[in-house]
Parts: C-alpha cells; structure tokens; sequence
C-alpha cells in the first residue's frame, strides 16, 4: 500500500474541467499568462517565479482555486484530522514559553509546531480549513521556486536551474504527502532555501542572520528537516574550517551563518529532548528502531523510495543528467563536499538495514545510521530515516542542474518542456497523487492525546 487505507468518512469530491470548469478557467487562465510573462525576455527573478507559479497551476489544477471549497488530498486521514483538531484546540500556542509546553498534545507532535503557526497566520484572513489548504497548495510552488534558487546560486544557468528545480518542488514524494499526511511532511522548500541563504552567507556578510533565522524556523517546522540540514551543515562546515580559521572572507561568513544556525535552533533541540526525557512516549528506542524507522526508508532493491517506484519518485531525466554530471560535479570546488553529503544522507536514508527493506532480518546492519543514533542524543526517535534522501536528491540535481548547463538556451528551455510532459505521466497519473475531498467538522476525542501515548519499554 502506498498510504493508509481510505476512511469510511471521506467524501471523494469530483474535480474534473466538467465538474469545476470555473476552477478550472481559473487556474488556465492565470496559469498561461504567468508562463508567457516568464518565457518573455530574459530570466530574471520576477519572471522565473511567474512562470514557476504559473506552470504549476497548470499543472495541479484545479487545486489552486479549489483550496477554499475543498481539501486537497484525503480528509479525514489519522495525521490530518488529527493536527487540525490540535490546531483548532490550540496545541500551538502550548508550544510558546508562557504556554502548558508539556501537554499531552506536544508530547505526541513534538516541538516542531511551526507548521501550525503558519495555519496560524493565514488563519488571520482565512477560515482555518481554507488556511490549512492554501499552505498545503502553496508548498510545492515553493519547493520549485526554492530549489530553483539554491541551484542558480550554484552556478547553473537560469533556465537549468527552473529546470532542475521542478522534481524537487512537484516530486511524487511531495504530493504524496500532501495527499495523506500533515502540513510539514510536504515543506521541503525549507531545505533550499536554507541553502540558498548560506550561499549568499559566503558573499555577503548581511545574509548571514538570515541564514541563521532560516534554518531555526526549518527546523521549528520540521524537526527532521532540521537533522537533515545539520548533516549538510556539517559537511560545508569541515569544509570551510580550514579558511575560517585563517581569516578568509567566504569561508568565514559561512561558518559564522553555519553557528548561528545551530545557535538559534538550541532552544528547540532542549525542548525536544525535555519532551522525549519523562513521561509516556509513542514507544522506547527499540520500539522506534524495529517497527518505524525500518519501514519508512530508501530501498535498495525493489528501487523504492519510501514505497514509491524510484523511477517515478525522481524524474527520470533529471536522474540521467545529474548520474551523468557527477564527474564535473567532483571536480569543482567545493563539489567533492557536496558528493560526500549526497552518499552518506543516502546511506542514512537506507535506515536501520543497508538492504533498506522493511523486514529484511538477515541484511546487515547500517553501521552509519547505528553511528547516528549512537552518537545523537535522542535520535533514536527518527521514525523516517527515508527524508534523508531530499539532501541526497538536491545534490543530483545541483548536478544534473551544472549538466544542462553546458548546452544551449534553447536546449533547456525543450528538456524542461519535456520534463513536465513526463510529470504527467509519473506523477499527475500516480495512484498517490491527490484528488479532492469534502471539508467535515472534526474535534479530538476525549484524552485521546495521552491513550495514544504507550509508556516507554
């Protein structure tokens, strides 16, 4: 099964161009406008994120005009109903200092409530469902936009980079989640975009706080995200260690953006770990290590990512180019860095078993992941060791992104073209991908946080 089995409760809401045709008009209409303001003169900014924006409300409508009338995605789903009913109680605001930051609620989520203050916000001007479904619409046109970013930063060429950052923002993977689980499974742009700000970091000194206030809300949203950004860190860390310490400029900025990072995100990691030290959990470290983290993970063989067919889970295309550019990857500076990020986030990505298999009692352990867990107080929680893989996947297609970046203008503008012909046939065509659902009133049941809560083994 590609996700969890349907609720008696949902209600399938049709939305093709006969039952929506004004959703529809909508998000064509405004759609082709923003793509022809983009391929108009040169790619700056402005007009690649009008054509991003305007190329992925083509290619999800109706969702964008829908997000007020209807849930994107199943709803209810266990993970769905279940955060917005913690919304709508108010677990968010208990995750402030001056609030109750040990309920039952928190326990259960976690200190990562960012995501839900984004609900918050939206919230101001919007009716919560409308909220929730507006920031879920909004998140993979940030990926995209994001991504995109990080990899002109890299030196690849414009149209490249819109190019290669189209898989990451509208993957399979994303919409997947959007489909059945909570807001901040599908907020993958925080991870470019961090790395986008400490790409600029290392030219501008001014940037450098903004790295810092990226990554602490990325890992604010999603603790996991932030583990991942972490490793990464790590690793440009060593790296620019050497420079830093002798004054150079660049490297200096980037290891002040790198402890700024991890200065502001302490407070986070602290009550986190107060969290997961007393009381009941979801499960013991064992608990976690056999029945979760050996579930959700890279699988070697079938080629899985998470459940889903790895050739449909990575654009083919941006895969070839990014297998194929790795050589000149390697041979930039700063390149051998990024090569030795992308293998060991996708070693950790295996999970507890390097044959990455649910079940696969006589594979060896993951001398790697049993590092992690050694080494990182409270890691033994990682109950999806396969988001790992997003660092590994912006790797290929910083790759992929410098490939396509040797060939013509024209070239890239037709490999992009092509790229989304296929996306309708890997992703749009899935199983997974999301239709729509009724909007339904939902409330948590009485203590229903601490009887899903089990005492730790």
């Amino acid at each position: 099964m590609y996700g969890p089995p349907a609720d008696p409760r949902m209600i399938a809401l049709p939305a093709g161009p006969q039952d929506a045709p004004l959703a529809w008009a909508l998000c064509v209409g405004i759609g082709v406008l923003l793509v022809i303001f983009g391929l108009r003169g040169r790619l700056g900014a402005l007009r690649a994120a009008a054509f991003i924006v305007g190329a992925a409300a083509l290619m999800t409508a109706p969702a964008g005009a829908l997000w007020a009338e209807a849930w994107w995605g199943d709803f209810p789903t266990v993970d769905k109903a279940g955060s917005f009913a913690f919304y709508l109680n108010g677990a968010h605001r208990d995750s402030l200092p001056w609030g109750a930051a040990d309920t039952p609620a928190l326990r259960l989520i976690g200190a990562h409530a960012g995501h839900l203050w984004s609900v918050a916000a939206a919230d101001l001007l919007l009716q919560p469902a409308a909220a929730t479904n507006l920031i879920s619409f909004l998140q993979p046109i940030l990926g995209w936009a994001a991504a995109a970013a990080y990899l002109r930063a890299t030196g690849a060429r414009p149209w490249a980079a819109v190019a290669m950052g189209m898989p990451f923002g509208l993957g399979l993977h994303v919409l997947r989640d959007i489909r059945w689980y909570t807001l901040e499974k599908a907020a993958v742009f925080w991870l470019p975009l961090w790395l986008w700000s400490l790409e600029r970091a290392a030219r501008r000194g001014a940037a450098v706080l903004s790295a810092g206030l990226i990554f602490c809300w990325m890992t604010w949203n999603n603790l996991y995200f932030g583990m991942v950004g972490a490793l990464m860190g790590l690793g440009f860390g060593i790296e620019a260690l050497p420079g830093g310490l002798q004054g150079e400029g660049p490297a200096r900025r980037r290891l002040l953006a790198l402890g700024l990072s991890a200065a502001l995100s302490l407070p986070l990691i602290v009550a986190q770990m107060g969290l997961q030290g007393e009381g009941p959990t979801l499960g013991g470290p064992e608990r976690f290590l056999t029945e979760r983290a050996a579930l959700d993970v890279l699988s070697l063989w079938p080629p899985e990512w998470n459940r889903l067919e790895l050739w449909r889970a990575i654009d083919p295309t941006a895969l070839v180019l990014g297998l194929l550019g790795l050589g000149a990857l390697f041979r930039r500076r700063g390149g051998r860095t990024l090569v030795g990020i992308g293998a060991l986030l996708a070693i950790l990505a295996l999970g507890p078993k390097l044959a990455g298999r649910p079940g696969a009692a006589a594979a060896a352990d993951n001398p790697l992941y049993a590092l992690l867990i050694a080494a990182v107080p409270g890691a033994w929680r990682i109950a999806k060791p396969e988001v790992f893989f997003e660092g590994s996947l912006l790797v290929l297609l910083v790759s992929a992104a410098g490939r396509l970046s040797r060939l013509p203008t024209r070239t890239q503008r037709w490999t992009l073209l092509w790229m989304i012909v296929c996306w309708f046939f890997l992703v749009r065509a899935h199983p997974v991908y999301p239709g729509h659902s009724a909007q339904q009133a939902v409330e948590l049941a009485p203590h229903s946080a601490e009887q899903a809560l089990q005492p730790t083994r």
